[in-house]
């Protein structure tokens, strides 16, 4: 892998924390490498379903992630799985979770994230702050909004990639929103260009107005479509409107299904 330089000023300095005291350390992780489903299910503890095995594996292996599908899909939750795993297995690494705005962000995907390191951020060498997310390897999850004019204005997203041998992770939810213009896209592509590098998009099913729709025609971007019964936690209580064909969630048990929070409560 090219080794890449980080244009935020000197080195990150990482002060020695309480998380360092039990973390499993860079040699033990190193195993997961190209491994994203392991690393999930074993250290993480979450059991990922074939449609969300299939984004793991395509943010490993390509540069350019699209997932199309409706709410409760399950999209923040393989988003903020594979935030922890870019920044735990591989060192000195940058990941930017991005999207129209930051309640978005933080109750989007950093949400997720907080979810499934509960309890283990030691082991992981994780130090949680409220907009920031550490680990003790010199990695970083950090969040960016776009500039109020997309279109013409730049960004703080500018200047953001890895250095050593670290990899850039570049998470963005709701993208089919008007705040992803061709500008605002080539400020993310900018970011992600090295050796292993990855952009993960994520919105409901493309508007064929939208920049979005355009970008997904590229050839180096590879697009799933999913919908929400391919959630074995959703399908169980999906059923067929007999007006109008459509495939709806059944009323009387969406109250079982999400919490006080509106998280999806996993269904055994």
């Amino acid at each position: 892998m090219a080794n890449k330089s980080i244009n935020l000023g000197s080195p990150l300095e990482y002060p020695k924390s309480d998380t360092q005291t039990t973390w499993k350390g860079k040699r033990y992780f190193e195993k997961y490498r190209g491994k994203p489903v392991d690393f999930i299910e074993t250290e993480l503890g979450i059991k990922l379903f074939d449609q969300q095995r299939t984004v793991a594996s395509s943010v490993e292996k390509n540069s350019k992630t699209l997932i199309c599908s409706y709410h409760h899909f399950g999209k923040s939750l393989i988003a903020g799985c594979l935030a922890v795993y870019v920044t735990v297995v591989y060192p000195d690494s940058q990941v930017l979770l991005t999207g129209p705005s930051e309640r978005t962000i933080t109750s989007g995907v950093l949400q997720k994230i907080r979810i499934v390191t509960k309890g283990k951020t030691r082991d992981l060498g994780l130090d949680i702050r409220a907009l920031e997310i550490r680990c003790s390897n010199g990695s970083r999850i950090f969040p960016a909004c776009p500039p109020k004019n997309a279109a013409k204005d730049e960004s703080s997203i500018q200047g953001v990639h890895a250095y050593g041998n670290g990899r850039v992770l570049v998470i963005c939810d709701e993208a089919i929103g008007s705040f992803f213009t061709e500008n605002f896209a080539l400020q993310l592509e900018a970011c992600a260009t090295g050796a292993g590098d990855a952009m993960l998009l994520m919105c409901n099913p493309t508007n064929p107005n939208s920049y979005l729709y355009k970008w997904s025609r590229r050839e180096s971007v590879t697009v799933h479509h999913f919908d929400c019964a391919d959630n074995p936690n959703i399908a169980p209580f999906m059923y067929v409107d007999p007006e109008t064909n459509d495939l709806l969630l059944r009323p009387e048990v969406a109250d079982e299904l999400y919490d006080d929070k509106g998280d999806l409560i996993p269904h055994s």
